[in-house]
């Protein structure tokens, strides 16, 4: 089974190699599952809103405060009867509620079940897509990806190169297959070490260093360093999660050994986000999450408030396939 690696973008590096980080990144088979849904799912629909207070008066002498909604984000995520992501339609909206940007992602899979390739629309226009090819003699394993433009025209393409089932190169080509960055992991004790990323002249980039420890309670620390270079570090993440993997704490430290953000999460008997709470250079997070369940015990509405005050709220609908309809 392939594991997935998960990218960190950092400030110092340039922004046309952070952009690049996402297309090494192995694309996967999404399933309801995914969100820990289970059953025959047609589709999650989800719409988010800002919440604002305002007063309100009536006559002289009648004053409210009014909760006032604004449509944010709606996304429906459609599924076939296997259970497989076949779409993604997104709509964006301004203040007052007009729809900005519409995005439609399509997925399309073969017999095997394996994702063969995807696209992307703005507004009904194809904005890019993808092809992905696997290894003739391990199916399971991708060897390329070839992503185009709106109009079909390759701009990358990414070589995927395994060794022990764990990828230990990647490789990001031009179109006229000319190298563009050369990226190398390193492994140690079957945990992520080291990963290097290299210019077009296999001149250094920049690097991530892993460090792995556990504590009590089965929990355990992961210290991500962010290298200039070899061996000057700029940024340390560190990351302290539960023994079932959920993140319970995440410091910033930069090259002064300074600590520049720091953040607290908590979360219900369902496992999910109930406290979370940010410090930033000046600012400060404080959301408080609480939820509505619907009758399979998922949850349907779930409200932020920040320091004790509204801030967002989100609803959701699952739908599920009827049984003549599979």
């Amino acid at each position: 089974m392939r594991f997935r690696l998960t990218f960190i973008y950092i400030l110092f590096t340039p922004i046309l190699v952070a952009a690049q980080e996402e297309y090494t990144e192995l694309p996967q088979v999404v399933t309801p599952a995914t969100y820990g849904i289970d059953g025959k799912v047609k589709s999650i629909y989800k719409i988010k809103y800002d919440i604002a207070l305002q007063e309100r008066q009536m006559g002289d002498t009648t004053e409210w405060t009014d909760t006032v909604l604004t449509k944010r984000i709606e996304t429906t995520r459609y599924f076939d009867s296997i259970g497989r992501q076949v779409k993604v339609v997104t709509d964006s909206f301004d203040d007052k509620g007009k729809i900005e940007l519409n995005t439609i992602k399509h997925y399309y899979y073969n017999s095997d079940n394996r994702l063969l390739a995807f696209s992307s629309y703005e507004d009904g226009k194809l904005k890019d897509s993808a092809a992905v090819e696997y290894d003739r003699r391990d199916k399971d394993e991708i060897e390329e990806i070839s992503y185009y433009d709106k109009k079909a025209r390759l701009t990358r393409t990414v070589e995927f190169f395994y060794r022990n089932d764990r990828i230990f190169n990647v490789k990001l080509r031009n179109p006229d297959r000319s190298l563009q960055n050369f990226i190398r992991y390193k492994y140690f004790k079957g945990r992520l070490w080291v990963k290097e990323v290299q210019g077009n002249t296999m001149q250094r980039l920049y690097s991530l260093r892993y460090e792995y420890d556990t504590l009590d309670n089965g929990r355990f620390q992961v210290n991500k360093y962010v290298c200039n270079g070899r061996y000057h570090c700029n940024t340390l993440y560190g990351e302290l999660y539960s023994p079932n993997g959920k993140l319970l704490e995440r410091t910033v430290t930069d090259s002064n050994k300074r600590m520049v953000e720091y953040g607290s999460f908590r979360y219900n008997e369902k496992g999910l986000l109930e406290t979370e709470t940010i410090f930033a250079n000046e600012s400060k997070i404080d959301n408080l999450y609480s939820y509505e369940y619907d009758d399979k015990g998922y949850w349907r509405t779930v409200r932020i408030n920040d320091k004790g005050i509204p801030a967002r709220k989100v609803h959701r609908v699952i739908e599920y396939y009827k049984e003549e309809e599979l």
